[in-house]
């Protein structure tokens, strides 16, 4: 059994060392490197399928390999870790997350927490993967969401992921619901990772995963400063952000009257214009509430 993964070597990612707390036969580790160098995944649990294809992928790798926080991340000699968090809804459905941290001097002991939610093509998506490793590095504890149930890939085939989603875009209490148990998942956090701090969390979201966040959002009023109150509340969730988001016309949820927490939904310009940087900073002192409509 192998406990460690350098990834450096095996696909030229500088983006650098990536360590599994999880038990990974040196087949699976074989896999996972050769997901990395050169294309897809064979869409299987040991080697899930994540992304469109290799030019996709390699795309994706050689942004990573440049993610200017990553890489001074791991210059102060952090080490970046990962394990695989799965969790149940009541009816017994198992949703595949992943955990994403970093270690080192730096860090404090409770960690602010960042649920990540996937697009239309599911969580096992290199993007993902890059994007939670780029949050970690900046101190959070990342959980990579799962709202379909897709532990293989599949959803990148919209003939299973298609049926799956429709449920969530006609029910947004169920897409609530999903939300909930991400955030549940993520203050478990897991026994090697650090805590996650209840009160400073916040959900970023891409595309069918942006309108997620809003869903979630639009549940409750302020807790704490967060996005709570009700039975469709998420205590301690600071802010959400919707990246290319589906931004649709929907209500609030039943007795809630305005979201009292931050909400960004940037959206692209179609002029030419220098790509912004967004921070999330979620340490001390709280970030400050507002109302939007």
């Amino acid at each position: 059994m192998l406990r460690t993964l350098a990834l450096l070597s095996s696909c030229g990612l500088a983006a650098g060392l990536l360590v599994t707390t999880a038990r990974l036969s040196r087949r699976r580790v074989r896999h996972c490197a050769a997901v990395l160098s050169t294309g897809c995944g064979d869409g299987t649990v040991e080697s899930p399928r994540v992304a469109r294809d290799g030019a996709w992928a390699a795309a994706v790798v050689d942004a990573w390999r440049a993610d200017e926080d990553i890489n001074a991340s791991l210059a102060r000699g952090d080490t970046h870790r990962r394990e695989p968090a799965t969790y149940f809804d009541e009816d017994g459905t198992a949703f595949h997350g992943e955990l994403v941290w970093a270690e080192g001097r730096g860090f404090g002991r409770a960690r602010s927490g960042v649920v990540l939610v996937h697009t239309a093509v599911g969580p096992r998506d290199l993007m993902l993967q890059w994007r939670a490793q780029s949050l970690a590095a900046l101190g959070h504890v990342v959980l990579i969401a799962d709202l379909l149930g897709d532990q293989t890939g599949a959803a990148w085939e919209a003939e299973w992921a298609g049926p799956r989603r429709a449920p969530l875009v006609s029910d947004r209490e169920l897409s609530r619901s999903r939300m909930r148990l991400a955030l549940d998942a993520l203050r478990s956090s897991a026994p090697d990772a650090p805590p996650v701090d209840p009160e400073r969390l916040a959900a970023v979201g891409y595309c069918f995963g942006g309108r997620s966040v809003l869903d979630l959002a639009r549940g409750g009023g302020a807790v704490g400063g967060g996005v709570g109150g009700g039975a469709g509340g998420a205590p301690g969730v600071r802010g959400v952000v919707s990246l290319h988001g589906v931004l649709d016309a929907q209500p609030l949820a039943a007795g809630v009257t305005r979201i009292e927490a931050a909400v960004l939904t940037p959206t692209p310009t179609p002029t030419p214009t220098p790509t912004p940087t967004l921070t999330l900073t979620l340490t001390p002192p709280p970030l400050p509430t507002s109302t939007h409509s």
